[in-house]
């Protein structure tokens, strides 16, 4: 058995959370969420002690893209044209 927690990637707890056995259910169609409340319990413990360590970044900038980015995202953008395909900076100015 592995499992996959569903909703709680959002924010959503409680409720909207959805909990699958991804080896035997790939295309998630069974919600376990409802049999197994002490597992999503004890997942959602963890997500929220993983979350108290991540690092937010509170500062902003300019987005650093020419006017037409063909609709595309700046971040997307600069990672095509810039950064050959890899996710760089896309934001200039004083942080």
């Amino acid at each position: 058995m592995r499992l996959t927690l569903r909703g709680a990637e959002l924010g959503n707890y409680r409720g909207t959370t959805r909990l699958y056995d991804v080896a035997n259910d790939p295309s998630e169609l069974v919600d376990l969420s409802a049999s197994m409340p002490d597992i999503v319990d004890a997942m959602l413990a963890r997500l929220a002690q993983l979350r108290r360590g991540v690092f937010e970044n509170a500062e902003t900038g300019a987005d650093d893209c020419p006017s037409d980015t063909a609709g595309m995202p700046c971040a997307c953008w600069a990672g095509v044209h810039r950064w050959g395909g890899f996710m760089g900076p896309y934001q200039s100015g004083a942080f």
